[in-house]
């Protein structure tokens, strides 16, 4: 339900323009002041949808009143109509420049008061969704930028405690974090890793093959992913690598993210583990022994 507020001096015209606003829309509210004056104080409590007000009037003219209207909080975007005699162009433009949004010529045409009135009142509702909605996308960012943080923050507390080559990766495959380990393998900084492709930290053979996996347990297509698989390190030399993925929890049930942890068991006995050595690595069958326990203390820090 629209309030339109009316404001002019003469009960006649008030008497006129209230009948004229009662017909732009179902269910309108009016409220009509004569003094200016008393129009600011009650407008202070409740914000109008839109103004109609006459120029000339005791103690403030239009353009006056319209310059402290538009001061009040949340005030700057409500249309005004403001209603003259004057044709000069100095009068307009005062009250343009005091925030005025239409005019209207006295005595006032009744069609056009009407389409004037419902014009604005159709575009000041479709600019408040608009705002609605723009505040409700910066409130999705704010609330995806404060998990992420949130996500990087709880678990910087526990992966430079944790043994083997740990990263975690965001839905759409950018990169999280990585721990010192980790960024060694892959030559590169545990710092500039963070919001990279994945393919610049593992390389892209690898990267594709991980990316895989991590779709899949980011569509709740597996619970964890646990492998042997082998990779050179930022010297060249080939290592073989007990990897394992689980998916990140925080705050709700959605997977935030898949986190991986690599134990280089390349000076290990892992003849148990020959069935698993196939290139690319396989995914653990669930007859499958368990895999040494070093991976234990990641699996419970991750969960």
């Amino acid at each position: 339900m629209s309030l339109v507020v009316i404001i002019d001096d003469r009960p006649i015209n008030r008497s006129v323009f209230a009948a004229l606003a009662a017909k732009v829309e179902a269910d309108v509210r009016l409220r009509l002041f004569a003094d200016p004056r008393e129009a600011i104080q009650a407008l202070e409590r409740e914000l109008p949808d839109l103004v109609i007000t006459d120029y000339h009037m005791p103690h403030w003219d239009g353009a006056e009143f319209v310059r402290r209207f538009r001061r009040l909080p949340g005030a700057s975007e409500i249309p005004v109509i403001v209603v003259t005699i004057h044709e000069e162009r100095q009068v307009r433009l005062r009250a343009l420049e005091e925030g005025a949004t239409d005019f209207l010529a006295s005595p006032v045409d009744h069609h056009e008061f009407v389409a004037r009135a419902r014009n604005l009142l159709r575009m000041h509702r479709s600019q408040a969704l608009l705002a609605q909605a723009a505040a409700r996308g910066r409130e999705l960012e704010d609330r995806h930028a404060r998990a992420l943080a949130d996500l990087r923050a709880r678990m910087a507390c526990v992966i430079e405690r944790l043994p083997g080559l740990l990263s975690a990766t965001a839905p759409d495959g950018s990169v999280l974090f990585v721990n010192a380990q980790q960024a060694e393998f892959a030559g590169c900084a545990a710092a500039d890793a963070a919001d990279r492709p994945l393919a610049q930290l593992f390389g892209a053979a690898r990267a594709d093959a991980h990316a895989q996996r991590d779709r899949e347990i980011a569509a709740g297509d597996a619970p964890a992913h646990r492998f042997l698989e082998r990779a050179a390190d930022a010297l060249g030399r080939t290592r073989l690598l007990v990897t394992e993925k689980t998916p990140l929890r925080f705050g709700d049930d959605e997977v935030s993210g898949v986190f991986t942890c690599s134990i280089d068991v390349t000076d290990l006995d892992v003849s148990s583990l020959a069935g698993l050595a196939a290139p690319g690595g396989e995914r653990a069958r669930p007859a499958r022994p368990r895999l040494p326990g070093a991976l234990d203390p990641v699996r419970r820090a991750a969960s």
